[in-house]
């Protein structure tokens, strides 16, 4: 009667809970259950650590917020002579029960049994671990869980403590210093198992799919299909912006880890992504640049407030501000279209890249190229060069002859033309001249006209 009872009873206990919870073993009438706790949200544990190699310890204290506990295992095997005359025999194993927690719930299934005697009551004692674990033991949400495992393991002072309590009731963990890691391991394991298990809306094709078929962003936790993403993640490194690589949820800036972007590009991609992120990376150093010759472009490293480049490779010394052969303590020579590309684009910075082109450049020689592009843009908007030494030439008021300050060329201020010394006004008196009677050309007629010698 007992060993139908007994194979019943483990069919019956099949059919409720599925093959992760309730594993049955009817060859011997034993097996394992699992006792996943159902947590209150929102949930969270706290260890307290102490610094032992100073001289007062500093205790520290951070709260860990998960969704998963590691679970009570019971393993039991059903005597003969169960449930009749003989309770099941089991050990309960937990990574984070203390040994005094563990002796509280051996006693309550003890207890179960004889309140139910020659009753089944393999299913009594599962709902008892699930749902009166918290109240049985009086646990708390922050759960502290700093003084789980004794400091004293190995001691004779831990056997002596040890055997105070139920033997059936097993600590699975080695030490203190590994419960909080694999805590935090087994959450993350079980949150994986849980959203690979539900229906999601991928937010790019707008299909129904598993959360196995999907991908969670981190930071955001916004959900997209893989299908979807790894098609985002390869057009986007293939065009070579790996700055665009984000969050494709509107308004949202977070960015991709490059684990996801590993775990679904081919290999190929991710090596060309691999290279881009590295060269990214290279260009916020601040102490790198690269060899200038064409047949080159090896990175070098600059020593520190240094502005000589000497390249491994090719054996080049260079200067890093002008990227030419070092011309030691005179000033660079740049290239005008280098320094006005090097002037807009420490103008258009923020304030970060403004310190990063400062540090790379000098903040001195940056602000001279700046001043210097200003007087030259003023040049050109306020002046014009003589014709005969290229002095610029500012024109304030007067006729439109001018004298050179500097060669003392006469030129004319319209066409730019040089005038003979002997008779600059017949440039302006010939009807055969394209300046022909402009000499007052722009000039206002109110204003006094000292030039005598146009009357002479």
């Amino acid at each position: 009667m007992d060993n139908d009872e007994r194979a019943e009873e483990l069919v019956a206990i099949s059919s409720i809970y599925e093959e992760d919870i309730f594993l049955p073993s009817l060859d011997d009438y034993g097996g394992q259950f699992v006792a996943k706790l159902k947590l209150p949200q929102p949930f969270s544990v706290k260890i307290q650590s102490s610094d032992s190699d100073s001289a007062s310890a500093n205790i520290t204290e951070k709260l860990n917020h998960i969704k998963h506990l590691p679970p009570l295992v019971l393993n039991f095997q059903l005597p003969t002579g169960y449930p009749s005359h003989h309770a099941p025999i089991f050990t309960l194993s937990c990574k984070w029960l203390s040994k005094s927690q563990l002796d509280v719930l051996c006693k309550r299934l003890d207890q179960v049994y004889q309140e139910n005697n020659g009753m089944v009551v393999l299913f009594l004692w599962f709902d008892v671990l699930e749902n009166e674990t918290f109240d049985l033991l009086g646990l708390k949400v922050p759960l502290d869980l700093s003084s789980v495992v004794s400091n004293s393991v190995g001691t004779k002072h831990s056997e002596d403590t040890d055997s105070q309590f139920d033997p059936r009731g097993i600590q699975d963990i080695a030490s203190q210093d590994l419960l909080l890691p694999t805590i935090l391991d087994y959450n993350n394991q079980e949150n994986q198992r849980q959203f690979s298990k539900t229906l999601f809306t991928c937010n790019i094709c707008f299909c129904d799919k598993l959360g196995s078929k999907c991908i969670k962003l981190d930071g955001c936790e916004h959900v997209f299909c893989k299908d979807c993403m790894k098609e985002y993640f390869t057009i986007n490194i293939k065009d070579g912006n790996i700055n665009g690589l984000q969050c494709p949820t509107d308004k949202c800036e977070s960015k991709i880890h490059p684990s996801q972007v590993k775990s679904l590009v081919d290999p190929d991609v991710f090596s060309r992504y691999d290279y881009l992120l590295l060269q990214l990376g290279l260009q916020t150093m601040t102490d790198l640049v690269y060899c200038p010759r064409p047949a080159c472009g090896q990175p070098v490293i600059l020593d520190r407030g240094c502005n000589i480049g000497n390249c491994p490779s090719c054996n080049l010394v260079f200067c890093s501000l002008c990227r030419l052969t070092y011309h030691g303590l005179s000033n660079c020579k740049m290239k005008s279209e280098d320094r006005q590309k090097l002037k807009d684009e420490y103008l258009n910075a923020d304030a970060e890249n403004k310190h990063i082109l400062e540090k790379r450049f000098g903040k001195k020689h940056l602000q001279d190229i700046v001043d210097e592009s200003f007087s030259q843009e003023w040049l050109e908007q306020h002046s014009k060069q003589c014709p005969h030494c290229n002095t610029h030439i500012q024109k304030i008021d007067g006729c439109n002859k001018m004298v050179c300050s500097k060669c003392n060329a006469f030129f004319c201020w319209l066409c730019m033309e040089t005038l003979p010394r002997n008779s600059p006004y017949i440039h302006f008196s010939s009807s055969a001249s394209p300046c022909f009677n402009r000499l007052f050309e722009g000039v206002d007629i109110d204003d006094d006209f000292h030039d005598v010698d146009f009357f002479l």
